[in-house]
């Protein structure tokens, strides 16, 4: 037990809150602020759908590339709300406002989440979440830990060109997940985190059912 307990205490955690799951373009990272043994990356992302990022995921989550025209983004948040945020599409709960999204052309009164996403929605897609961190003093020689609250739905994870886990590890809607990054992640330095994000299919048990909350 007391060995147990002596592991914990050595480990440091990254909390990563995705709810569907950066620094601003061409801006280097800061240093990330601890507490607690704690690094929380919850604000400073970048988003791309995948329909606009030719680089796979080993290229995505190095320092070398420069996300472009992404979206400011952050954590928790759906790729829609992180779009509304972005002025890219009005406010949803805003009159009719939500059935001009592309998509969300499905028949008045049917269950949406039961249905195939149509050709011209662009959340049918994976989308990209890339944020750049660095690691407090205190982390050196520790190992560290990677934590995520939750992803909705499937996810392929990356960090500093290297991946830490794929779709076949990463799926459900209400999991946590914890990764030992020790191996991967740099004490010294910028380091950066890519999470492609697929959304759910029709005969998923995602959080699609709660049509009160389209984003």
């Amino acid at each position: 037990m007391i060995r147990r307990r002596r592991d914990c205490e050595m480990k440091r955690f990254l909390h990563v809150l995705i709810a569907v799951i950066c620094v601003p373009a061409l801006v280097p990272a800061r240093a990330a602020q601890a507490a607690g043994g704690r690094v929380m990356l919850d604000t400073g992302w970048a988003l791309q759908s995948t329909a606009y990022v030719r680089e796979t995921g080993e290229t995505v989550s190095t320092s070398g590339f420069r996300p472009v025209g992404w979206y400011r983004a952050k954590v928790p948040s759906t790729v829609l709300a992180a779009l509304v945020d972005a002025k890219v599409y009005d406010d949803p709960y805003f009159g009719t406002n939500l059935r001009l999204i592309p998509g969300a052309a499905y028949p008045p009164g049917e269950v949406f989440s039961n249905l195939p996403m149509s050709p011209d929605n662009p959340f049918r897609v994976a989308w990209w979440y890339r944020k750049e961190f660095r690691l407090p003093g205190e982390f050196r020689d520790k190992t560290v830990w990677l934590h995520f609250n939750g992803i909705n739905y499937r996810a392929n994870i990356w960090l500093n060109g290297r991946r830490i886990a794929g779709t076949d590890e990463v799926a459900g809607a209400y999991r946590i997940y914890e990764f030992d990054i020790s191996e991967a992640v740099r004490r010294d330095g910028a380091n950066v985190l890519a999470v492609e994000v697929f959304p759910p299919r029709v005969d998923d048990l995602a959080i699609t059912f709660v049509d009160w909350n389209p984003t």
